[in-house]
């Protein structure tokens, strides 16, 4: 999931690394952040995944059960999937749209829907993965007064 970040992102200078750090790690940025040679990109991402698995650690060590660290990882993939899900249908129904048009045109409108389709859906996939990351590591859990989890996704 990670390793999306490299790709996606430009994570060639301390303030881009800082940058994903804040949108999809944590709000804050860990000591040995200084020492970080951003010219790297293998000690970047082995940062970037220490950072993740610390994050996934706080939220084990903080539900403290495990039954209650499932629940909140498949909440977390639930949401993910959902919202880019609703995403992915609204993208196909412009799409559709968009192929008719192209029909009177004289195109193959057939192939090209399921082509720009097969495409949104990878794409979709990957949205799914990052999500994923930004949710498990910045979403801030508490104890409700009747002993139930109180989730703020970010």
């Amino acid at each position: 999931m990670l390793s999306d970040a490299a790709v996606t992102h430009d994570l060639t200078t301390s303030g881009s690394v800082m940058r994903y750090i804040f949108d999809n790690l944590s709000y804050h940025l860990p000591k040995d952040f200084d020492a970080l040679d951003t010219h790297h990109a293998q000690q970047v991402q082995q940062f970037l995944a220490g950072m993740f698995s610390q994050e996934v650690q706080d939220k084990i060590d903080l539900l403290a059960e495990d039954e209650l660290f499932a629940r909140f990882q498949n909440i977390v993939f639930l949401k993910s999937i959902d919202v880019a899900w609703i995403e992915q249908v609204d993208f196909l129904e412009q799409l559709k749209t968009v192929v008719q048009d192209r029909n009177m045109a004289q195109h193959k409108v057939e192939y090209e829907y399921r082509r720009e389709a097969y495409f949104a859906f990878e794409e979709m996939k990957k949205r799914i993965n990052r999500d994923i990351v930004r949710l498990l590591c910045l979403s801030r859990i508490e104890q409700g007064d009747d002993g139930g989890l109180i989730i703020q996704f970010a």
